[in-house]
């Protein structure tokens, strides 16, 4: 059975944002381009969370530059390959949930 972590719509929006993509870029020089775990400059690197309490103004110690085996170690995973177009169905259902609220608000906003 697979496990996987729902995040919040919030969590989503928040990893595709220009803030995001800097705050990574300057986490994983900051590691030297390495596993912060087993050392390795394997590719490509992620940010583990080991905090989410500070989202958005994360402090250093509330992150952990990984390469993809030991991140999905450290969730309890073994080590898998996506699969074909996982990505593009997940941004399909964010863009799904996010044209919902818009088409929502949009709606009470025509009703008034």
């Amino acid at each position: 059975m697979r496990h996987e972590r729902r995040h919040s719509l919030l969590y989503t929006v928040y990893l595709r944002s220009p803030l995001w993509r800097v705050r990574r870029r300057l986490w994983i020089r900051n590691a030297r381009g390495r596993c912060q775990r087993c050392g390795r400059r394997r590719r490509p690197l992620t940010i583990h969370h080991r905090t989410y309490r500070r989202l958005g103004r994360e402090r250093r110690a509330d992150i952990e530059v990984l390469c993809r085996p030991c991140h999905q170690d450290r969730h309890g995973h073994a080590a898998r390959r996506p699969a074909p177009f996982a990505r593009a169905i997940r941004s399909l259902a964010v863009l799904t949930v996010v044209l919902a609220a818009v088409h929502a608000l949009l709606t009470a906003a025509h009703a008034l």
